[in-house]
Parts: structure tokens; C-alpha cells; sequence
């Protein structure tokens, strides 16, 4: 390593660091004690080998344990889902892992990290020639190593070490560990720069492996490669926003469980970029404004997103935290929480704490609106948690399988309850449950002789 990349990686930030952990395990403690107690008990339970995927944003929900006796299985598919697997392989609990240590201390959440990224490095290896080799299938190599998956778990394996790099663990075996991971972020690199496709440019899965790629060239200066791979990931989401990104700021897979995904990959590539200095272009920048706006149109009162297309009941406020903090907007906040939420209290630390209590609040200066062209259109009766709310989709059904068959559905939220929903996602296993809950009949719409819209095929 040369001497300037070397100076590099000392100077690097990632989005929490040992400075701020003092600070981040007192303010979540104090203000989400649950949220500290759900990450502690997923972070046990991957240290005995047994995984639940309960966080607000994962993508496939299991709430059921699945424990591996002895050695894991990385290819298990739980109930014939495979959904289950990528989950396993996206390795949400190295997260988990790393902030159990922080929160309490205990060098076993370190030594489960470690272990676990020893396991699966040692049983997930793939070639240049496996990629290239995988062109044919999208470049899904195998149920390990799609895209997305590899992304998502640099960023889960990143958000750990950030955290574990401190134990006497780590500290112990630094030498092999550094760069068996150093190893893993340059194949990794590799498949993402090597991986993009056609069907990228128009989906949420361009957005998460562009995130991914861009981390990685970040977090490894000394890697050749690292700055062209962080350039094309920028160039790669410019283009992204030009084809998936509607006039309105909504995602043109017209799914709000996608718009926010995308929303928070958008969001961690800006924020590590100007974290170290590294600011990109406005036009990224004016898109997650624009994404921002759009979450808070659709919103119901109690600040969940409408489950539209495959969607989950999930509330959003901790996206409207992140872009207060990032963008300092004042709106965001006031319909956010007081105070940042757990996620918040991570990515921006004590200083990010202190700047979202100098926001003042101000409410959007409109309440009903339409949003075109993705044709969803909003009506209320204010912005508090029991003001009244309808939404109707006159929408397009969105270019990928995430889209339903919903067109002039209805929703409505009055005094603080649900009296219209759509059903929702619920899963993506191909089957007569997905054949039940994606055509009109299950949504709030106009159907003849009791007949859908449209014949469902498949996803």
C-alpha cells in the first residue's frame, strides 16, 4: 500500500465512529430502549446460529426462527421460499452484531462476527469466470451472490466492522482479518462493477448495487480500482434517475416499499460522500428532495406508507429523520419524532443530534394534492396523527413485478384508524397466495361480473 492511500484510510469516515459511540449508546438507551433490546436479541440468536429478520426495512420479513443445528447451511431455502435465503445471505445480523458490542460491550458479539464472516467466506467463494459466466442468468450466479444480495451484505459487513474493528477480538487476529475483508470488498467490487444490466436502469436493484459499489470504493482508497468504481456507481444513479424516477419525485415501480428503498440507498451514497468530502451532483442531491416530498404526500396521518403494490405497513419517519439531517429540512422534522430516531442516532451521532433540535418546525404549505405522473392522488384534512385521509391510485402499473392491479383503488384513514387498506405485498413466493393478492379483486377498485381487471400470469 502506498504511502498516500495509507494516510487515505486513516482519514476516512463512515457513518459512525469510535468517537460517537459513547454518545450513540447512551441516546439509544435512553430514547428507544426497545429498539436496543430487539437488536441485542436478533444479535443473540445469530450468535447461536439461529437468524429472524425483523428490522423495519428488510425487504422479506421472518419473524419465525430458523436455527441451524452445527454448521450453517447457506443454501437452505426455509418453507420453499427462497426469499428466506437471500435474507440469510443479505446478513442483516452483522449489524446486528456490531452495535450489540457497542450497546453492551461484550467481546461474544465480536467473536460471532468474525465467525460468521469466516464461515461464509470460507463456503461462499465465487471466480471472475463464475460472474462472467452468469451473464446468461442476469448475472445470478447462484442463491449467494445476486447483485443486490452482495450489496446489501457489504453494507451490513461495513456497518459491523465499523463497530468490532475496536475488540480485543478483532484486535487479536487484525492482520487476517483485515485482509480476508479487504479480499471480500474487492470481489464483491468486482461483481457489482462487472453486474449491471438492462433491467438495473430501470430498477430499484441498480440503485441498491450502485450503493454498494460505491461504499466499497470508498472504504478501500488503496484498491486501484476504487475510484473508478466509485464514479461509475455516480454515473450509473444519474441514469437511474433519469429512467425510474417520475416528474413527481415518486419511484416508477409504484411501490412505496421500493421508493424508500431506493430513497435510502440514494441516501447513504450522498451522506458517506460528504462525509468525506466527496460531494456529488445536484442533481442527486434535488432527487432525494424530490423522493422526500413524495413519501410525505402519500403518508397516511399515522405516518405509515400505503401498502400499494408489494408494499408493507411500515411507518416512515425514520426517512423523514435522515433527510431532515442531511438536508435540514424543517418540514421533515415536524412530522417526524422530536428527536432522531435509532437509525438517525447512528448515522449522524452527537452532532446530528444537536443540529435536529436547532430545527424549527414548519408543516408543508398544502394538504390534498396530486401526484402526476404516477397518478396518486392524496387528499386530507391536515397533517396531525387524526386528520382525515384519502388516497385513490389512478396510476400506471409499474414496469417491474412490484406493481398490482390497482388502478382507481381507494384507501381511506380517518380519526386515527384504517377503514380502507390495500392487502399489501405479504410475499413473493410464486403461488396462490401471490396469484390472490396482486389482481383487482383485492383492492378497493371497480370489478364486472365479479371478474378481475386483468388475468394474473405470474410476477
Amino acid at each position: 500500500m502506498g504511502k498516500q492511500s495509507s494516510n487515505r484510510r486513516r482519514t476516512l469516515r463512515f457513518y459512525w465512529s469510535l468517537k460517537d459511540r459513547d454518545f450513540i449508546v447512551k441516546a439509544c438507551m435512553q430514547l428507544w430502549p426497545e429498539k436496543v433490546r430487539e437488536v441485542i436479541r436478533r444479535a443473540k440468536l445469530a450468535a447461536d446460529g439461529t437468524f429472524v429478520f425483523t428490522s423495519r426495512w428488510d425487504m422479506e420479513q421472518c419473524l419465525e426462527p430458523v436455527a441451524f443445528e452445527g454448521d450453517i447451511d447457506w443454501n437452505y431455502v426455509r418453507a420453499g421460499d427462497a426469499e428466506w435465503t437471500y435474507m440469510l445471505n443479505r446478513m442483516s445480523y452483522m449489524r446486528d452484531l456490531g452495535q450489540a458490542y457497542w450497546l453492551t460491550g461484550e467481546e461474544s458479539y465480536a467473536e460471532a462476527y468474525i465467525q460468521l464472516l469466516r464461515d461464509w467466506c470460507a463456503h461462499n467463494s465465487i471466480s471472475l469466470k463464475d460472474m462472467e459466466d452468469s451473464e446468461s442468468r442476469g448475472y445470478n450466479v447462484n442463491a449467494r451472490w445476486r447483485r443486490i444480495d452482495a450489496s446489501i451484505r457489504m453494507g451490513n459487513w461495513f456497518k459491523g466492522y465499523a463497530c468490532v474493528v475496536f475488540s480485543k477480538a478483532w484486535r487479536e487476529e487484525r492482520t487476517e482479518l483485515e485482509e480476508l475483508l479487504k479480499a471480500q470488498a474487492e470481489r464483491h467490487g468486482e461483481f457489482l462493477h462487472l453486474a449491471y444490466t438492462a433491467f438495473d436502469v430501470q430498477s430499484n436493484w441498480g440503485f441498491i448495487s450502485a450503493n454498494g459499489l460505491y461504499q466499497i470504493g470508498m472504504m478501500y482508497p488503496e484498491l486501484k480500482v476504487s475510484g473508478q468504481w466509485k464514479e461509475t456507481a455516480l454515473k450509473r444513479m444519474e441514469e437511474m434517475v433519469a429512467a425510474q424516477i417520475l416528474g413527481d419525485g415518486f419511484h416508477g415501480e409504484q411501490s412505496p416499499q421500493y421508493h424508500h428503498e431506493v430513497l435510502h440507498h440514494l441516501f447513504e451514497t450522498l451522506w458517506l460522500g460528504e462525509l468525506n468530502g466527496e460531494l456529488v451532483s445536484k442533481r442527486l442531491t434535488d432527487t432525494l428532495h424530490a423522493m422526500l416530498d413524495a413519501s410525505v404526500a402519500i403518508a397516511k396521518p399515522n405516518r405509515r406508507q400505503p401498502m400499494l403494490s408489494d408494499s408493507d405497513d411500515v411507518d416512515v419517519r425514520d426517512k423523514w429523520c435522515q433527510g431532515a439531517l442531511l438536508l435540514g429540512r424543517q418540514d421533515l422534522k415536524t412530522l417526524s419524532y422530536p428527536y432522531p430516531d435509532y437509525e438517525s442516532l447512528w448515522y449522524f451521532g452527537a452532532k446530528g443530534a444537536a443540529d435536529y433540535a436547532e430545527l424549527t418546525g414548519e408543516l408543508p404549505a398544502y394538504t390534498s394534492t396530486w401526484l402526476h405522473p404516477s397518478g396518486l392522488m392524496m387528499m386530507r384534512s391536515g397533517w396531525g396523527e387524526h386528520d382525515d385521509y384519502m388516497l385513490m391510485d389512478g396510476g400506471h402499473l409499474a414496469l417491474s413485478g412490484h406493481g398490482h392491479d390497482d388502478l382507481l383503488h381507494v384507501e381511506l384513514h380517518a380519526r386515527g384508524k384504517d377503514f380502507l387498506v390495500d392487502t399489501g405485498r405479504f410475499t413473493y413466493k410464486e403461488g396462490a397466495e401471490r396469484q390472490y393478492f396482486k389482481p383487482s379483486l383485492q383492492h378497493n377498485t371497480l370489478s364486472v361480473d365479479g371478474l378481475p381487471a386483468t388475468e394474473y400470469i405470474d410476477t
